[in-house]
This record gives C-alpha cells, structure tokens and sequence, in this order.
C-alpha cells in the first residue's frame, strides 16, 4: 500500500496556500529559496519535532496553522497543526477538523 502527501497547507486566517504534491517530488533549488523551511514544516506538522516551525526564520510569521493530506489506497485523512500546539484530524475532504491529542494524533499518522 503507498502513503503519501497529497497537499501542504498553510492557514493564515480565512486564508490559506496549497502546495500540492504528486508521487515524486523533489525540493531543490539555490541557497534561500525555502528548502529547510519547508522541510521543517512538514516534520511539524506530522509531529516528529517541536512546533519549530513557526519559530523558524520569519517565513511562517502570518500562518496560524499548518495542515497536511496524506492519502494510500484505502484513505484519506487531515491533520493539522496550530500554533498554539493543538492537534486536529479530519476525515476524507469533508467534515470539520476535531480536536485530539498528541498520542492520538501520532498514532493516526503512523497508521498511513
């Protein structure tokens, strides 16, 4: 069964930007162009390090939030996190996000 993330999204308000992802992908580029921020952002959100993306450089000064897609053959499923160190799951594409904790939230994401 293949993982993988579909979408990055970074929530500022009512508003928000997608980096969309396929089965490969590469980040690459020159010195400064957001490679290590972005690295660091998707360690944040799936919850392998400290919310230490939003203390990094100023690149996510205006985001409140960060939600990632992941999706494999059988499911979908959300999962964000806010700035505040909270932890939501949604389920597929529609619904609202829900509130869980950090254990339970780990565990959601080692299921994929």
């Amino acid at each position: 069964m293949s993982s993988m993330i579909a979408v990055l999204r970074l929530n500022s308000g009512n508003q928000f930007f997608d980096y969309n992802f396929s089965d490969t992908n590469f980040i690459y580029g020159p010195n400064t162009v957001g490679k290590t921020a972005m690295a660091i952002t998707i360690d944040t959100v799936l919850a392998k390090t400290k919310n230490r993306a939003f203390e990094y450089s100023n690149c996510l000064k205006n985001v409140d939030s960060i939600d990632i897609n992941l999706r494999n053959d059988k499911r979908k499923k959300w999962f964000r996190r806010d700035r505040q160190n909270n932890f939501f799951i949604k389920d597929g594409d529609d619904g609202a996000f829900q509130q869980v904790d950090i254990d339970y939230y780990k565990n959601e994401i080692e299921k994929f």
